[in-house]
């Protein structure tokens, strides 16, 4: 509830005492269920050294003993990572892994993650054909099936504005429960990318700040307001250089080197 509620770093001190005690008591279905928890707040907290070999480990444990309800978050995690370091075709091939992992748990509280992990990460690589339906069936969830949002819904935003359908994304946002990130995710689809960067910033989400951040830095440029872009790719190459993001350091440096 805490990660919910918009507190990722107080979310994550609780999910570590959880961790420490399902080793205490020795109990390895209940330390699969932390480990998964974990292996998401390390992600969007911006620890991936921690959270990508965990989340290799993890996948690995279900390939040998089968399917865990949470395999499904942790496929979409590694995909964004992939993505992120360079490794497009590992990202697309993990998405793939994420949707099918979600249909077979049948839960909208999995599928909507999947999915607009999986439409982010196909947008990101060119794959429009792939990325349209993906979206398409994110929009056409109902209230009920669609829940509240979260980090994920950033990325369903992202991969909106690239494929020209912001339209629909401030629809779908429109109809959810307000709460710290409905907020924020609200403001990214209304184009405040700045504000949008420093509410999620407030809410610990570190990665989504910076992916908030470059697409503020991309219209601050476009406009010609160059000193006000460069000023939120410094912020956002911090995360991007701390977590080995090239993709995005690469695309960063040369939006920074434009507006100098």
């Amino acid at each position: 509830m805490l990660r919910v509620n918009g507190d990722l770093p107080a979310a994550l001190r609780l999910a570590e005492e959880a961790d420490q005690a399902a080793r205490r008591f020795g109990s390895r279905a209940t330390l699969r269920w932390t480990r998964g928890g974990l292996i998401g707040l390390w992600f969007e907290l911006g620890n991936w050294d921690k959270s990508w070999p965990a989340a290799d480990e993890f996948l690995a444990e279900s390939a040998a003993v089968g399917p865990h309800y949470q395999d499904t978050w942790i496929w979409v995690c590694r995909s964004l990572m992939r993505l992120a370091r360079g490794d497009t075709d590992g990202a697309v091939a993990d998405q793939r892994e994420s949707l099918r992992s979600a249909r077979l748990a049948k839960d909208p509280q999995v599928l909507c993650p999947a999915l607009s992990g999986a439409a982010y990460v196909l947008a990101m690589a060119g794959r429009t054909g792939e990325a349209q339906p993906v979206l398409s069936e994110q929009f056409g969830l109902s209230l009920a099936e669609g829940g509240m949002l979260d980090e994920s819904s950033v990325d369903c935003v992202l991969a909106a504005e690239m494929l020209g359908r912001q339209d629909e994304a401030r629809r779908w946002i429109g109809a959810r429960r307000d709460s710290p990130w409905s907020a924020a995710v609200r403001k990214l689809a209304e184009g405040e990318f700045t504000a949008a960067a420093e509410a999620l910033a407030a809410m610990g989400a570190a990665r989504s700040a910076a992916l908030a951040r470059l697409q503020a830095a991309r219209e601050l440029a476009r406009t010609g307001r160059r000193a006000e872009a460069g000023d939120q790719l410094r912020q956002a190459l911090r995360f991007f250089r701390s977590v080995e993001a090239t993709r995005f350091i690469r695309e960063a440096q040369a939006l920074l080197a434009a507006s100098a």
